[in-house]
Order: structure tokens, then C-alpha cells, then sequence
């Protein structure tokens, strides 16, 4: 979900923090964190962006669109002033201080008091109980608020502790105990923290590779509390997969963690197990990657350092060596924001255009032709507009583009109780939709790649495409009530996929299922 030295947006994840006049939310999902700004926030899979008050995302959020126009605008959101993105849900801030999310429901992610498995709400909906909030971060599993009032409370995936409790999960927001008069606060992938009025951090949950930087600690020992971290005086805690760097108000960087290559800024390859202070190097907001860090600094000047693999410390697309040193960015325009996620980086550019560098895959959708060198530029001037009438039953795409091929091939999304299908709507001057209620369910859990899988359908029309997971499945059989597939090699590793049926006018969830090798 998620994965930077300083960040989710995201992303998912996240901490916020105030950067150049912007409240900045940092989120560590899954492998991966996610940073979020009040503008900008990229996720495992996919990324959003604040603008003029609306949301648009980009990358696998869920909405079928062409490749041309791969970003879309999201549902029922206006005056919104912050974002952050998990790995499969997402959730924003609006000028009333509701809290807003979308995305899976599996274990309450979305908050709002009800218990959903296996559904995709593509139209957001409240949080429970919310009306005072002024900061959201997302985890990879779980989401947190941070109140007017000071207090900070969570919903989702409890494992770990990460809702104050020992619940597995909750449906709603919980209040964590024990803090107060929080400003800042930031969610990773198994815990979360805060800062407080004194400038003194607080985190709770699990202390993954102990990166809670306290004495008389163990690695992934569980805290149901808050606890007090060593740093004082602080502006921003990011978080990456191993490694932590805090931000001090007086723009001082202290990192410290998993170290092999470089992440840290220091030259020894060992692990720094006490927070080190990097000497001559300030900045405004910091971001980490799985095993990179990236800093952004009062005069608008970008650098990263740490893992190279991919490409994912610089533009440069001859260099893919490591570096302990920060390599500067350059690019023709201001950098507004900048943001790292696993293995890529991201900036935002004045003209709210966003530009990525490194592993971007997961940011592509199907049918997206990767670009040359491991870059993404991401384009929003031209994104598609979702519309709603009568509820959200019925939705349908537009496009500001008069050369947009988003009306001619025209997809709408699922909504509702994600198994029950959705009237089409048409729009004028595309082709007519198919008004067809569809259901769709797989009585299987578990299953191997190249397996047959049945899928029972009612009302199956002609013209259909399954996808399990990221990968398009072959269709062995097709009768009436009944879709026979071949399970297909899923293109980021085995495990827990969903099952799409792509329609002419809509997608349908059936369900998830496990695979295996």
C-alpha cells in the first residue's frame, strides 16, 4: 500500500506535516508507503490528485477508461481539501470537515458502520460520525482522522493493534486513547503516528523492523498504546519499508534503519539503530521509498538518495547505480511536490501535470504501453468525468476532450452492493448502453494458475471479458448462466485477486479468490 524516506499519498500512504504552505500526510501501505499532500496522494496501485476542489486519480483506480484518458474524476467530491490513498481504498477531506472514502470495504476500510466483503465502492461514502476532521491518512488496511479537537480516532484492519485495541477490525472509527492535542498524523502499514502541540511524536501498533526508534524494544513488538518516540522538536516522520527519517522544525533530517543501500545517508552498509543526524542537508518535506529517500527544499530544489535499481532516483535514464549522496532532479518546470513509493518517484509540476521515474508498473492501466526508460508522464488536463444520477445507480463517462475516444468506447463502472450489476445510462452522441440487471458469483476460494474456474452468471450478455486480478482470462465456455475461465498468470505474483467482468457498458465484481502456483 503502499515506502519513502518522506512522504500518501497517498499514500494510500500518513504522516502530515507542513510543507511550503501545504499540510503534507504521509502513509506507508503494505511493501510500500504512501504520501499524501493536500493535493497529492500515490498509493500502491494508484494515485489522486486535488483539483479546483475536485479529485481526479490516475494509475488502477478502479474506473474503466481508455488508455488515453486514464485519470477520471471521482463521484460526489467537491471543495475538497486534502487526500490520501491506501493500497485499494481512498479517502478525502472536505471544506465541512466530513471524510469521505472509496475503494474496497473489505474489514471496514471505508468507515462507514457497515459490514461489506468483497464490494468496490466506486462512489464515496461518509465515515461514520465524522464532522470535525481537518487531516485523513491511510494505511495500506486501515485509515485514521485527525479531529478539530485534537484527538485522532481509526477504522479497518486492527492487526497489530494499529486501532488501539485488540479487535481485528472495526466498521467505524475508533478513538485512540491516550492522545491529545495531536496537529499532525501519519499512518504506515502496520502502525501509525502523531505529533503533537509540543512538537513530541507518539506511535502505536506493531514496531515493524523497530522503526518506533525507542529503548528496551523488540522488532514487531505490538503496542495497543501510544508511545513516546526518542526525536523531540519535530515537523514530519516519514517511513519506507525499513528505514525512518524524522523532519525537525528547524529543517534538520534524522534518519535511521535498514541501510544496504544508502537509504539512510550515511556510508556504512549497517543497519543505524539510533537516529542520525545528516550534516549540511535541510529540507521543507521528505519522502521514502521501499529503500530511497527524497527531500524537497524551501527553494524548490528536489534530491533523492538510497536503492537504484529502477531508475527511481533521478531522470537521468543512464544512471541506475545506488548513491548515499542526494542526486539533485532535474526538470524544466517548478517542482510543486514530490513523493516516493516503492521503487518510483513522482513530482507534481506547476501545471498540475505529474511526472514518475522508476518501477511504475502498477501505475499503468491495461492496455497503457509503458513508457521508454521506466517514465510515466501523467496528464490530467483531459480527465473523464463521472456522472451520477439517482443515487449513484446510474453513472456514466464524459470527457472535456472533444478528441477524446472516452465517449466511443464508453465503459461504466460498478456501484452498489458490488454484485448486483448497474443500469447503463447513455450518453449523448456515444453508443447506447445495455440496460441489463447482472449478477455474478464463484463458489471457489482457492485455485491454481491454469485451473478452470466456473463463474455463475445471470443474464450474461454476449459480449464480455474476465479479468482475475491485473490479467485477462481466457473463456473456455459461455452459456447462459455460466462462464467457464483459465485461471491466468497473475502479473504481480499469486495470492488474493479479484474477479471482473468487463461489460460494454459497465464492469461487475464476482467476488476473490486465492491463487496459487
Amino acid at each position: 500500500m503502499f515506502v519513502i524516506w518522506v512522504l500518501k499519498l497517498q499514500v494510500h500512504e500518513m504522516l502530515t506535516i507542513l510543507k511550503i504552505g501545504l499540510i503534507v500526510t504521509i502513509f506507508i501501505g503494505n511493501i510500500n508507503m504512501v504520501y499524501a499532500s493536500p493535493r497529492l496522494s500515490i498509493g500502491k496501485k494508484f494515485g489522486c490528485i486535488i483539483k479546483e476542489g475536485q479529485v481526479i486519480c490516475f494509475g488502477d483506480h478502479g474506473y474503466s477508461v481508455t488508455p488515453k484518458n486514464s485519470s477520471v474524476y471521482i463521484p460526489k467530491l467537491s471543495n475538497v481539501k486534502q487526500i490520501s490513498v491506501g493500497r485499494d481504498h481512498a479517502c478525502a477531506i472536505t471544506n465541512k470537515k466530513r471524510v469521505w472514502c472509496w475503494g474496497d470495504t473489505d474489514y471496514g476500510f471505508l468507515g462507514d458502520n457497515k459490514d461489506r466483503k468483497n464490494e468496490q465502492r466506486q462512489i464515496p461514502v461518509a465515515v461514520w460520525k465524522i464532522n470535525n476532521a481537518v487531516s485523513i491518512a491511510c494505511g495500506d488496511s486501515f485509515s485514521c482522522a485527525l479531529h478539530q479537537n485534537g484527538e485522532v480516532s481509526c477504522w479497518g484492519l486492527g492487526i497489530g493493534g494499529i486501532l488501539g485495541t485488540e479487535k481485528r477490525y472495526s466498521i467505524k472509527p475508533i478513538k485512540i486513547k491516550g492522545l491529545k492535542n495531536i496537529k499532525k498524523i501519519v499512518a504506515a502499514d502496520q502502525f501509525a503516528c502523531a505529533i503533537d502541540q509540543t512538537k513530541k511524536a507518539y506511535c502505536w501498533g506493531t514496531n515493524k523492523s523497530d522503526l518506533f526508534a525507542i529503548p528496551n524494544s523488540r522488532s514487531y513488538q505490538r503496542y495497543y498504546k501510544p508511545v513516546k518516540i526518542l526525536l523531540e522538536d519535530l515537523s514530519q516522520l516519514a517511513f519506507g519499508e525499513e528505514h525512518a527519517c524524522a523532519l525537525k522544525t528547524n529543517g534538520g533530517i534524522w534518519c535511521w534503519g535498514e541501510n544496504v543501500y544508502g537509504q539512510v545517508g550515511v556510508e556504512t552498509p549497517k543497519t543505524i539503530i539510533k537516529p542520525f543526524r545528516l550534516d549540511n542537508l535541510k529540507a521543507s518535506f521528505i519522502t521514502l521509498g521501499f529503500a530511497h529517500t527524497c527531500i524537497l527544499q524551501k527553494d524548490g530544489r528536489a534530491a533523492c538518495w538510497g536503492l537504484n535499481d529502477h531508475g527511481e532516483l533521478s531522470q537521468d535514464e543512464n544512471s541506475f547505480e545506488h548513491s548515499v549522496k542526494p542526486i539533485m532532479i532535474e526538470n524544466e518546470q517548478a517542482i510543486v511536490d514530490i513523493t516516493a513509493v516503492e521503487e518510483f518517484t513522482c513530482i507534481l509540476q506547476e501545471d498540475s501535470n505529474i511526472k514518475c521515474w522508476g518501477k511504475v508498473d502498477r501505475l499503468l492501466v491495461d492496455n497503457q504501453a509503458r513508457q521508454k526508460n521506466n517514465k510515466l508522464n501523467i496528464n490530467i488536463a483531459h480527465a473523464a468525468k463521472v456522472k451520477t444520477i439517482n443515487n449513484g445507480k446510474k453513472i456514466f463517462f464524459s470527457s472535456k476532450d472533444p478528441t477524446s475516444d472516452v465517449a466511443s468506447n464508453l465503459s461504466n463502472i460498478q456501484v452498489g452492493n458490488g454484485v448486483g450489476g448497474i443500469k447503463g445510462y447513455p450518453v449523448k452522441g456515444a453508443i447506447s448502453t445495455v440496460s441489463l440487471e447482472m449478477h455474478c458469483q464463484t463458489n471457489a476460494k482457492k485455485v491454481k494458475i491454469g485451473e478452470e474456474l466456473s463463474l455463475a452468471v445471470l443474464n450474461l450478455p454476449e459480449d464480455v471479458l474476465v479479468q482475475i486480478g491485473e490479467t485477462k482470462a481466457k473463456i473456455l465456455q459461455k452459456k447462459l448462466k455460466q462462464l467457464v475461465v483459465i485461471v491466468p498468470p497473475p502479473k504481480f505474483g499469486v495470492g488474493k485477486k479479484k474477479i471482473i467482468l468487463s461489460l460494454p457498458d459497465r464492469i461487475v465484481m464476482c467476488g476473490e479468490i486465492i491463487i496459487t502456483e
